[in-house]
C-alpha cells in the first residue's frame, strides 16, 4: 500500500493533480496501416475487451524533509520503480461504496430498517432514514481492501445525520475485524437540524476495517436521517465525494497501481526541505492470459493466436 508520510499521515501534498488517460497498443505498418487494440484497466479477455481509461495520479511533495523523502525514497525501492505493483487509497476519493445507497448488500445491518429518500442537507433527496429496531442497532461497511493492509493509516470517518426525536445519541467511527468497536465518537443529534459528525483514528488492526454507524447500546427504537457517508484516508473528513460501487468516479480504493517512472529524483531547497513529484496510474489484469499486458508480451503467444482468443483488430 502506498505509504502516508510525516506526523499528519499526508499522501500527497497541494497541487494534488488526478485524471485519467486510454492506453491504446498500436503498430504501424510500412502500408501505413495501423494495427490497434485497447487495454483496459480492470477489465478481462475476451468479453471485456474494449477502449477505456486508466487512472492517472501526479503525487506532488513541493516541501518535505529528509526523512520524508526517505520513507518515499523506501517505498520506490522496495517496487523497483515500474516494476512493483501496490494499493493507492486516493485523498481526492471516498473509501466506502454505495455512499448514498445503504440498500445494497454492501451495506450490513444490525436491527436496522433502510427506509426512503428523504429531504438531503443540501436541498435534493437523497438522504436515507433508518429506524433502530433493538438495543444496539448499528449499519457497517467495510472500508477500502477486503484483505486489510491499512494499518497505520490515518482514516475519517463522516456522516450527515439528524434525529427525528428529542434526545438521541450516536456513534460514528470504526469497527475492527474482530467484530467489537475499535474507535467511535459520541455525539447529541439534534432533533431536525443536519449535523456532520465525524471520526479520526490511526488504524493498528492489519486486517480489514469497518465504518460504523450507531452500536454502544445508544440507539434504540428511533428513527435517523442520514446523507453522505464516507471515509477519506487523511485527517479531516474533506469535501464529501459521492460513490456508487467499487468502480467508477469517487471510489478511492485503486488495487494494481503503479509507478509510472524508474527514476527517484528530488530537489533540495536548503536544510531539511526538498521537493519532488511521483506519477502513479493503475493498470488492469488480461486474466486470459493469466496475469498484466506484459505477461501478454511474453506469452509466445502468435497474432493468430491472439485473434483467436478474442483480441479484436481495427486498421
Amino acid at each position: 500500500m502506498y505509504p502516508q508520510i510525516n506526523a499528519s499521515c499526508i499522501l500527497t501534498q497541494l497541487p494534488y493533480t488526478a485524471g485519467f488517460s486510454f492506453d491504446n497498443p498500436k503498430i504501424d505498418l510500412e502500408t501505413g496501416m495501423r494495427w490497434s487494440f485497447a487495454r483496459r484497466g480492470n477489465l478481462t479477455l475476451p468479453s471485456d475487451y474494449s477502449p477505456g481509461a486508466q487512472s492517472k495520479y501526479q503525487l506532488n511533495y513541493p516541501s518535505i524533509t529528509d526523512a520524508e523523502v526517505a520513507a518515499l525514497y523506501s517505498f520506490f525501492q522496495s517496487m523497483q520503480g515500474r516494476w512493483g505493483t501496490f494499493g493507492f487509497l486516493d485523498p481526492g476519493g471516498n473509501l466506502l461504496q454505495y455512499s448514498e445507497d445503504m440498500t445494497q448488500s454492501y451495506w450490513a445491518k444490525n436491527a436496522v430498517t433502510v427506509g426512503g429518500s428523504v429531504a438531503d442537507p443540501f436541498g435534493g433527496s437523497r438522504a436515507t432514514s433508518l429506524t433502530a429496531t433493538s438495543g444496539n442497532s448499528y449499519i457497517s461497511a467495510v472500508i477500502g481492501p477486503s484483505g486489510g493492509g491499512l494499518q497505520g493509516y490515518m482514516l475519517n470517518a463522516s456522516i450527515w445525520a439528524r434525529a427525528t426525536s428529542s434526545g438521541q445519541s450516536i456513534t460514528v467511527g470504526f469497527l475492527g475485524s474482530t467484530g467489537s468497536s475499535y474507535y467511535v465518537s459520541r455525539y447529541n443529534l439534534p432533533q431536525g437540524s443536519w449535523v456532520r459528525i465525524d471520526c479520526n483514528v490511526q488504524y493498528f488492526d492489519n486486517f480489514f476495517a469497518r465504518f460504523i454507524l450507531g452500536g454502544e447500546n445508544l440507539w434504540s427504537g428511533s428513527t435517523i436521517q442520514v446523507f453522505g457517508a464516507q471515509v477519506t484516508s487523511m485527517k479531516g473528513s474533506g469535501a464529501y465525494i459521492r460513490t456508487a460501487g467499487a468502480v467508477g468516479p469517487g471510489y478511492a480504493y485503486r488495487p494494481n497501481c503503479r509507478f509510472e517512472t524508474d527514476v527517484f529524483q528530488r530537489t533540495s531547497l536548503g536544510p531539511n526541505q526538498n521537493q519532488l513529484a511521483l506519477p502513479i496510474s493503475t493498470f488492469g489484469a488480461l486474466s486470459s492470459f493469466g496475469g498484466t499486458w506484459q505477461s501478454l508480451q511474453d506469452s509466445g503467444l502468435t497474432w493468430a493466436e491472439l485473434l483467436s482468443n478474442g483480441v479484436t483488430w481495427a486498421s
